[in-house]
């Protein structure tokens, strides 16, 4: 089993700080568990043997309670195939290294289609070039076959907080006429806006499927209106121009260049 990374940045996350000291240490061990793409059995009593073979005191329900944490949290997502039921670390990808050319186990679906491909034909960087991912995507739907993971690995690096939901919501998009452009264009305007929620891209990609927009050209159009229109609303009004020395102003004061008004001195006019 090759060796994992464990960054220091885990002692400051949010989402490690929900768990308990026990289902930390649950997590560091499916940690170094799992297979090269972060996948694994998640059968109570495989996961009991191999994650705590000398805790004797270790129940099976307190494997699942556990379990069950870690996919709440978005630290794990849980998935049947053909009725057995297997584990994934959404964000590997992103932090380890993958060597092995296929998995030990099979991967996710989503709506008939395998989330991350068993076949590693990517490089070590999850996110490839968008007109690679694109040709590939699009060559391999032609043929009736799954994309490969490109675009799962992409949205896992841009997201770590992905869970299975999302996953699921991204299947819906993609099942709905939403393209591999499409949602990398969600993601880059997403991540270009400062956040880093799954939510504020399914927002981008729900209101396309609604307004039945089906190419980059026509979401690209769809941006640019929004961010033309929000702009417009934020539209400050033109400043009157400034006054200048000797104008006088409705009330009869002269303005003397330095910012003050002054009331004109009354002329009498003397009859003779």
């Amino acid at each position: 089993m090759p060796n994992r990374i464990l960054k220091e940045s885990i002692c400051g996350s949010e989402t490690i700080d929900q768990l308990t000291q026990l289902e930390e240490v649950f997590f560091y061990r499916l940690l170094v568990n799992c297979d090269d793409f972060g996948r694994m059995d998640a059968r109570a009593k495989i996961l009991k043997a191999k994650l705590f073979p000398l805790k004797d005191n270790m129940t099976l329900k307190s494997i699942e309670d556990g379990l069950r944490v870690l996919a709440t949290v978005g630290l794990v997502v849980l998935y049947k195939v053909d009725g057995k039921p297997f584990l994934q670390l959404p964000t590997w990808e992103a932090h380890q290294q993958v060597r092995a050319k296929k998995s030990k186990y099979p991967a996710p679906e989503i709506n008939g289609n395998h989330l991350i491909s068993d076949d590693c034909k990517c490089p070590r960087n999850p996110i490839q070039s968008e007109s690679e991912s694109n040709v590939v995507v699009k060559d391999a739907r032609a043929r009736g076959e799954e994309p490969p993971d490109s675009l799962v690995a992409f949205c896992q690096a841009n997201f770590p907080a992905m869970n299975a939901a999302a996953f699921e919501q991204l299947g819906d998009f993609l099942g709905n006429g939403i393209t591999d452009e499409m949602v990398r264009l969600a993601v880059n305007t997403t991540r270009a806006n400062g956040s880093v929620a799954w939510g504020y891209a399914a927002s981008i990609m729900d209101a396309w499927v609604t307004g039945n927009i089906k190419s980059r050209e026509a979401a690209e159009t769809s941006i640019a209106q929004f961010k033309a229109k929000k702009n417009a609303g934020r539209q400050t009004p033109e400043k009157p121009a400034q006054p200048q020395k000797g104008d006088i102003d409705r009330h009869g004061r002269v303005y003397d260049g330095y910012g003050h008004w002054d009331i004109q001195d009354e002329v009498k006019v003397e009859s003779g």
